[in-house]
């Protein structure tokens, strides 16, 4: 009896079990949906934390767009700066003339073609002069303004020939500015200006007048020393060269124009009218009889009717 009653125990004991572990499976079976969407979720949000190659490709197409648009406005950008920063220099040399003029009863610095006794020194057009800047600090400008950085444009980055640097100077002074006869040296005023004595002060220049009259001009540079304009620190405009072949060269670094200061101390350009004026270089600067350009240049050195 006790045999049979423990037989059942067990028996009835291990239904329940089996009752137990039934419910368990069906349970977990029940779950499974649930735990199975809760994966394919996260798997979903994993998913779309990457890119696709497609998604990349598109990404990439828009960024270069974006570049192709934005570089030649940056480029713009930098070139009016340039020309902004060559402005500046000029105007601020024509106001160190006019600081020197207050010490020197409104005399304009003397325009001579060498030496210290001149505003500037120094033939830039080859070496050494033209990496030498004892030539700018030695002469009588520089202690009214102290600073080489004014004397080159910052557009002019060719080098001069037989070396790898930048020339130290960019600018001239209009030859009708300044005295032109440096005692003992060769005075350029009877050929450049004939029967037109040149400004030797500031109240001297009234036709044009100061706010018409070039005094410093941006002036054409070039590695090679045969086909360099700028080389001593007077640029002469002469009164006889009205085409077909042009005087000295201004410099055309920032486009189609060239730029200059006026005896007044304001800035200024001139646009060119003419297709070939911004690529001419000494030795090949032949144009037409009465050049617009030239004509224009001319008419800041010289009275306009007379042109």
């Amino acid at each position: 009896m006790l045999c049979s009653r423990q037989m059942w125990l067990s028996s009835t004991a291990r239904q329940a079990c089996q009752f137990h572990t039934w419910r368990l499976h069906l349970s977990m079976i029940e779950r499974l949906p649930v735990r199975i969407g809760r994966l394919q979720r996260r798997f979903v949000c994993v998913r779309r934390l990457a890119f696709t190659l497609i998604e990349l490709l598109v990404v990439i197409a828009i960024f270069a767009a974006l570049v192709a648009l934005l570089l030649p406005a940056l480029a713009k950008a930098k070139d009016k700066a340039l020309t902004i920063a060559c402005l500046s220099n000029l105007k601020q040399l024509t106001l160190a003339a006019h600081l020197y003029a207050t010490d020197y009863q409104e005399t304009i610095p003397p325009n001579f073609l060498a030496g210290t006794n001149g505003w500037v020194d120094g033939d830039v057009s080859r070496l050494p002069d033209a990496i030498d800047w004892g030539k700018l600090r030695n002469a009588k400008l520089f202690p009214y303004s102290k600073s080489v950085g004014i004397y080159n444009c910052p557009a002019d980055k060719l080098p001069v020939a037989g070396s790898s640097s930048r020339r130290v100077r960019s600018y001239s002074l209009n030859g009708m500015m300044g005295n032109n006869a440096q005692p003992g040296q060769y005075n350029p005023a009877p050929t450049v200006h004939p029967g037109f004595p040149e400004n030797v002060k500031f109240t001297n220049i009234r036709n044009p007048g100061p706010s018409a009259a070039s005094f410093f001009i941006d002036e054409q540079s070039h590695p090679s020393t045969t086909k360099c304009s700028v080389n001593d620190g007077y640029i002469g405009i002469d009164f006889g060269k009205k085409g077909p072949d042009w005087p000295d060269l201004a410099g055309s670094r920032h486009g189609n124009f060239g730029q200059f200061s006026c005896a007044d101390g304001h800035v200024q350009k001139w646009k060119w009218f003419e297709s070939s004026t911004r690529f001419l270089t000494i030795g090949n600067s032949s144009t037409r009889f009465k050049d617009r350009d030239i004509e224009q240049v001319w008419k800041t050195t010289y009275p306009p009717e007379l042109w």
